[in-house]
C-alpha cells in the first residue's frame, strides 16, 4: 500500500494507556503490509496543517480512540475513518448533550466504530440506535507481556520503599534471601493515568487506616499525570502525606509489568472504564485483582472466579483482607483469570480483526 494510515489519540506523549493500546494496533496492520504512524489531534493547530500533510504523505485514513477528543477531528478532515471507542466518552463525556449531539454526528459518518467488549457495544447501540449495527464491531483487546526487566531485588518497588521510608525493618526483608524477616510488605498496585475519572484517591484512607494496624500493607499507584490540574490541587497534596501510600510519576511497558508481577495483587479504582489494559496484563502475569465494580471492569471481571469486584471502600477492604488469608483461593483466582485472558484476548485474534476492518474500510 503507497497511502498512510494514522492513528490518533489524545495526550499520546504522555504515555498511558492508549499509546500502549495504538502501538499495539499499529503493528497489527503494519504486518499486513500498510504504513502507519501514531500521532495526536493536538499535534495540528487546525485543520489546514493536517490537510497539508495529508496531502503531502498520501494520508488514507484514520483510526482514532475517543469519540469526542479525536473523532470530532477525525471527522472535520473529511477522510474514511475507524472510531474506536475509548469508555470515558461514553460513559462520562455522553451525559453532556452537546458533547453527545457532536459525538453522533462522528458516529454516523465512522466506517466503523469499534468497542472492546459487547458491553462497550451494547452502551454504544444504546446512545446511537439508528447506527446500523453492522458498522459496529467488538475487537477485545489483545494482550501482550514484555519481557520482566527486573527482580524484587532491583526493583522499582524496593527503591520507592527504601527511598520513602526510613523503617530498619524494611531495609531488612530485601537483604535477606531466606524470607525469615518480621515483615514481608504486601504490595497493592494500582496502574492508571492521573485524572478525576481514574479516582486513584478513592482508597487511600482505607490503605492509611489499613497500614496503620499493619506495616506491611502498601498501595502503589503507578501513572503518569494527564490532568495537571487534579494532580497538583487534590492528588499530590494528598498523596505525599498518607502513609502506606506510594507514588510513582510513570515507567516504561516492561518495567510496568514488572512492577505488577512483584505486587501481592493489582487495584483498579476508576469510577468508569472502558477496558483497562492493566488487569488484563495481571491476569496474565498471575496476579490477582481486585476492581471495582463499574461497567468495564465487569467485562474482564468475573467476581468471585477471575478477580474480586468491589463496590465501596469498606467492601475492597473485606476482600482484600480475605486475599491475603487465603492462598489456596488466590491460586483458583489467577488460574482462571490467566485462562479466559488466553481464551478471550489473543494477539493473533486482535490482529487479523484490524487487518480485516482497514480493509473493509479501504475497499
Amino acid at each position: 500500500m503507497d497511502g498512510k494510515i494514522l492513528l490518533l489519540s489524545p495526550n499520546l506523549d504522555l504515555h498511558g494507556g492508549n499509546l500502549v493500546t495504538l502501538s499495539r494496533i499499529s503493528s497489527h496492520i503494519v504486518s499486513h503490509g500498510y504504513r502507519c504512524e501514531l500521532t495526536s489531534p493536538m499535534a495540528f493547530p487546525n485543520q489546514q496543517t493536517f490537510i497539508h500533510k495529508a496531502k503531502a504523505e498520501n494520508i488514507q485514513m484514520l483510526i482514532g480512540i475517543h469519540a469526542y477528543k479525536t473523532g470530532v477531528f477525525m471527522k472535520e478532515s473529511r477522510l474514511p475513518f475507524i472510531l474506536i471507542i475509548g469508555g470515558t466518552d461514553v460513559n462520562v463525556l455522553a451525559e453532556d448533550p452537546d458533547k453527545l449531539k457532536k459525538m453522533s454526528d462522528v458516529v454516523m459518518d465512522a466506517r466503523f466504530v469499534i468497542c472492546f467488549s459487547s458491553e462497550l457495544g451494547m452502551k454504544a447501540r444504546d446512545l446511537w440506535p439508528n447506527l446500523d449495527i453492522g458498522r459496529i464491531k467488538v475487537i477485545p483487546q489483545g494482550i501482550e507481556i514484555y519481557e520482566l526487566s527486573m527482580k524484587i531485588d532491583d526493583s522499582i518497588i524496593k527503591k520507592c520503599l527504601l527511598d520513602t521510608y526510613n523503617n530498619t525493618k524494611l531495609t531488612m526483608v530485601f537483604q535477606d534471601n531466606h524470607g525469615d524477616s518480621e515483615i514481608k510488605p504486601i504490595i497493592f498496585t494500582l496502574i492508571a493515568g492521573i485524572r478525576p475519572v481514574k479516582n486513584p484517591l478513592y482508597l487511600v484512607e482505607t490503605f492509611q487506616e489499613w497500614h496503620e494496624r499493619d506495616e506491611r500493607i502498601f498501595l502503589l499507584v503507578v501513572g503518569q499525570v494527564l490532568d495537571k490540574s487534579y494532580a497538583d490541587k487534590q492528588f499530590l497534596p494528598v498523596i505525599h502525606r498518607k502513609q502506606g501510600v506510594l507514588f510513582i510519576p510513570g515507567v516504561s511497558i516492561s518495567e510496568a509489568h514488572a512492577v505488577i508481577k512483584d505486587s501481592f495483587a493489582l487495584v483498579n479504582s476508576s469510577d468508569n472504564e472502558g477496558m483497562c489494559l492493566a488487569i488484563l496484563e495481571a491476569m496474565m502475569l498471575e496476579v490477582p485483582v481486585l476492581a471495582r465494580d463499574n461497567l468495564g471492569n465487569r467485562s474482564i471481571v468475573v467476581d468471585e472466579k477471575t478477580g474480586l469486584l468491589f463496590t465501596s471502600p469498606q467492601t475492597f477492604a473485606k476482600k482484600a483482607e480475605w486475599l491475603i488469608d487465603n492462598p489456596k483461593e488466590t491460586s483458583r483466582l489467577v488460574k482462571n483469570a490467566k485462562d479466559f485472558v488466553i481464551e478471550n484476548h489473543s494477539l493473533d485474534n486482535e490482529r487479523l480483526a484490524y487487518a480485516h476492518t482497514v480493509k473493509q474500510c479501504l475497499d
